[in-house]
């Protein structure tokens, strides 16, 4: 993997590594190797609680316009998680990949930086 891009209603971050390196690309340039590496050990380690079927329709699941999307790239795009509607009683996010969706607890999504001030942390 060599690229990540995180897309928010307001923002796009895009990662990008060299070597061993990673760093913040847009929307400017900072030296971000942690969070290039953490992203990939969260994405590696994330865990569904449940298979959703039938899938819920995308304003009930939150997906027509997700809190943010993950796009991972070797040279193409090699996967895409799209995540909706956090269900507040379990603590779960409704999750997309491919045409599948999934109930993913907050724990493995939380820790997710969605504000410059996150990357600018590490």
């Amino acid at each position: 993997m060599n690229k990540i891009l995180i897309q928010t209603p307001k923002k796009l971050f895009e990662l990008r590594k060299s070597g061993s390196q990673w760093s913040l690309e847009k929307p400017e340039k900072i030296k971000a190797e942690h969070i290039g590496n953490d992203l990939v050990w969260i994405l590696k380690g994330l865990e569904f609680s449940s298979i959703v079927t039938p899938p819920l329709p995308a304003n009930l699941s939150g997906l027509d316009s997700p809190l943010f999307t993950i796009r991972l790239f070797k040279q193409n795009e090699i996967a895409a998680l799209k995540v909706g509607n956090l269900f507040e009683p379990e603590q779960e996010y409704l999750v997309e990949v491919g045409n599948q969706q999934y109930r993913v607890k907050n724990k493995f999504l939380d820790t997710i930086p969605l504000n410059l001030d996150k990357f600018k942390l590490k």
